[in-house]
């Protein structure tokens, strides 16, 4: 059993920010130190996309970077146990008010 943010059709879904997670600015400042000739496009792809790289860092991120093939055919279930909410991981309660802010957040609640 998987996460359902794990799913490799997850963007369908939700839309997922990991520069939003708590301690995202530190493992971004830390892999761009560690790999000096990275852009912070390329620190941010790999921190947000490359599960073994944020757990280098500790990065929160890890939990949600996608698995290929771990697709249910009914599509992703927003009220499974296996969900986070969108304030889990972060300490700003501007998410309260503005999906924006948030490290994950439904479609639905995003577009508003």
């Amino acid at each position: 059993m998987i996460h359902e943010v794990s799913r490799s059709d997850r963007d369908n879904y939700v839309h997922f920010q990991c520069e939003n997670f708590d301690r995202y600015t530190d493992a971004i400042a830390a892999a761009m130190h560690d790999n000096s000739g990275w852009t912070r496009l390329e620190a941010h792809t790999e921190l947000c996309e490359d599960q073994d790289f944020a757990d280098q860092y500790n990065f929160l991120g890890a939990e949600f970077v996608k698995i290929a093939g771990q697709d249910e055919p009914e599509g992703l279930d927003l009220d499974s146990i296996q969900l986070y909410t969108s304030t889990d991981f972060m300490d700003r309660v501007e998410c309260f008010t503005n999906p924006n802010a948030c490290p994950i957040a439904a479609w639905d609640e995003w577009a508003t």
